[in-house]
Formats: structure tokens, sequence, C-alpha cells
């Protein structure tokens, strides 16, 4: 697996209804839960990273929104505990995060263009991703 790469297995899964700024038109949203999220540790901190710290991290505490209407935005959340993290509280922006959109009812994956990885000094993280617009 590449960065960060969010996969689409789903658990369960709701529907909610959202207006479309694109055309105006309110269109059913799809929630998702539950699914496979793997953040790639050492590329988020580039040559900040250091042993022991793990790679890579694997969490189903993740959320997805996949937003109605011909705009094709997706926002998903991963949250991980990263063992043995010692930096304190940390914000890496601008992450590689590559999303599947199986779950939005579209084929393959998109590269999220709004990123953020925050880390406490506990090692609790937390991915978040957007992707807006088609793509």
């Amino acid at each position: 697996m590449t960065a960060r790469q969010c996969l689409g297995w789903i658990v369960f899964g709701a529907t909610t209804v959202l207006l479309s700024a694109a055309d105006g038109i309110a269109h059913p949203a799809k929630t998702f839960t539950g699914w496979e999220c793997v953040i790639d540790v050492k590329e988020a901190l580039g040559s900040e990273f250091q042993a022991p710290l793990p790679e890579v991290v694997r969490t189903t505490r993740t959320d997805k929104l996949c937003t109605g209407g011909p705009s094709g935005n997706i926002m998903i959340t991963c949250k991980a505990q990263i063992p043995g993290w010692a930096g304190g509280n940390r914000t890496f922006t601008s992450v590689p995060c590559q999303i599947s959109r199986t779950q939005c009812g579209q084929s393959g994956f998109v590269l999220a263009n709004n990123t953020s990885l925050k880390i406490k000094s506990s090692g609790e993280a937390t991915l978040d991703c957007k992707r807006v617009g088609a793509g």
C-alpha cells in the first residue's frame, strides 16, 4: 500500500441529505464508518521520522462522507494510536492521502487536496483528508 491509502471496506453506512452548492438541489449524501485506513507515519513525518516509531499504523476508527451531487466531494477522518510517540503535540499539513471512491459510487482512487495529520503528545493521531471537487 502507498501513503495513507484509505481503503473503502464498508462495515455499515447511513444516508443523510445535504445541499449541494453546485446546483442548489438536495442530493443524498452517504456516510460510512469502520473501514480500514492505513496511515503512513514514515512518509508523513519525513525527515523527522525515527525508530522506534512504526512505519505505518492501521485503524478502523474511521469516518467517510461522500457528498451528493456532481461535486464529488469526499471527506475522511482516521484516528489511530502511534506507539512510541514522544514528539509532543504536532500538526503536519499537506500530507499525501489517497482515498478510495468506491463507497461513493465511483471507481478508483483520488488524491485529497486538503490534508492534516494531528498527533497529540499521548500519540493519538487524527488524519483528516478532503477531496473537494470532482476528480
